[in-house]
């Protein structure tokens, strides 16, 4: 079908599912650990080849081989000090909101 695109790739098919869980947290009787971890998964399946990539050019720098250029140039990698690189924004607990304030929020 013209216009229509396709899923073409494991990666960008569990992409096109993190709307749909993001959705689900602000059900009434979401499972938000239950979420929060389904969503983690996801995300680290998702970065793995660039974790490995990662990986990868560590143990070469680690031999003795020069990073490549724009890995010098890069810097350390975003987020905090201190806080291992991971999943990035997302927090590891669940915001603590009251049902009454979601459902203000929600409408």
């Amino acid at each position: 079908m013209p216009g229509t695109r396709q899923t073409n790739t494991f990666a960008e098919g569990l992409n096109s599912l993190l709307p749909a869980v993001s959705m689900l947290k602000t059900t009434p009787d979401a499972d938000l650990n239950f979420i929060m971890e389904l969503e983690t998964m996801i995300v680290t399946k998702i970065r793995e080849p660039q974790d490995q990539l990662a990986q990868f050019q560590a143990q070469q720098a680690g031999m003795g081989g020069m990073p490549p250029m724009d890995m010098q140039m890069a810097g350390p990698p975003p987020g905090p000090p201190g806080i291992p690189p991971g999943v990035g924004g997302l927090r590891q607990m669940p915001p603590q909101v009251s049902a009454d304030e979601l459902g203000r929020l929600l409408g």
